[in-house]
């Protein structure tokens, strides 16, 4: 995998034009998926609560080129004042205030509690993109308790059809008043030349807080009741890859790498055919023949045995 990455990289499509990967709400870590690439692409990251903000300096290093914005990445007017709710957990806080009569149902509500009310600046997608002198995105990424759609809609028409990868992780539940949901992101892609390439849908207890704590006193016991109880879906990771309809080399050469690294070995060794089939490119056979060695070897792996077996018994 790393020669063909490393073959990728020097290839005169990217060079010329690196592939720019955006990652808005990344106070955990930037996409962990990037390591590998990030030293021949451009990194745009965005988070308003910088209390878990940190990695940054430290990854900076690692593309060829980081743009860090501590400020509220918006779909309205560039460069003004908006909002922030800065909650308990800061992987909750939002330019949406939770809705927290409709969270006193879940056990992890007390999260959503707003300690401070902040005015922050913000910044649009395309209005940095246009300061920094880029009219493309590769891979859109966006974790922002609410606002992912309306974010990826605030890009220009033409440079949203040609994202070759894009994350979303919109609500279920009413998690925030007016957020954008998982049904709404449904709705917008299908409409776009986008398939949904992976959805992992998570959730919650459902049991008011105070119920939970007096079931769970400790906190061990908690952090074990929420990893063992059935949960209600809540929120979901969904990853949508482009249709590549009339795409140009480099579409397809980012589009096998991000598939790749992502796992989705079978939807890679599709763009590889797919690409080879349109340009005739050689490289992409041997981007197949990588596909196709990761396909059998996950067929023939431990976790597809255990698999076989518990289907068995069943």
């Amino acid at each position: 995998m790393k020669d063909i990455i490393r073959e990728i990289s020097q290839r005169k499509e990217i060079q010329e034009k690196p592939p720019v990967l955006i990652d808005i709400g990344a106070s955990k870590e930037l996409n962990p998926a990037w390591k590998s690439i990030a030293h021949f692409c451009i990194g745009i990251a965005f988070d308003a609560d910088d209390r878990d903000f940190n990695f940054i300096e430290k990854e900076s290093s690692e593309f060829k080129k980081l743009y860090i914005y501590n400020c509220i990445a918006s779909d309205k007017n560039n460069k003004t004042k908006q909002k922030f709710y800065l909650t308990k957990s800061p992987y909750c806080s939002s330019t949406l205030h939770p809705d927290n009569k409709r969270l006193e149902t879940f056990s992890f509500s007390p999260l959503f509690e707003v300690e401070k009310e902040i005015d922050l600046n913000t910044v649009t997608l395309e209005g940095i993109l246009s300061e920094i002198n880029i009219n493309y995105v590769d891979w859109f990424k966006a974790d922002t308790q609410g606002t992912d759609l309306r974010l990826f809609c605030n890009l220009p028409e033409a440079t949203q059809k040609a994202v070759v990868m894009a994350e979303f992780e919109p609500g279920i539940i009413d998690a925030y008043q007016g957020e954008d949901k998982m049904i709404d992101v449904f709705q917008y892609m299908r409409n776009m030349p986008f398939k949904l390439a992976d959805i992992t849908v998570k959730g919650a207890v459902q049991m008011p807080f105070n119920d939970f704590k007096e079931l769970f006193a400790s906190k061990f016991l908690q952090k074990v009741a929420n990893h063992t109880l059935k949960t209600t879906p809540g929120w979901s990771e969904m990853v949508f890859i482009n249709s590549f309809e009339n795409a140009d080399t480099r579409s397809f050469l980012l589009g096998w790498l991000f598939a790749s690294i992502q796992g989705c070995h079978s939807l890679a060794f599709s763009i590889a055919q797919q690409g080879f089939q349109q340009h005739k490119d050689a490289l992409f056979n041997k981007m197949m023949q990588h596909s196709k060695s990761m396909i059998k070897s996950e067929i023939y792996s431990f976790s597809t045995f255990f698999k076989l077996i518990k289907l068995a018994l069943k």
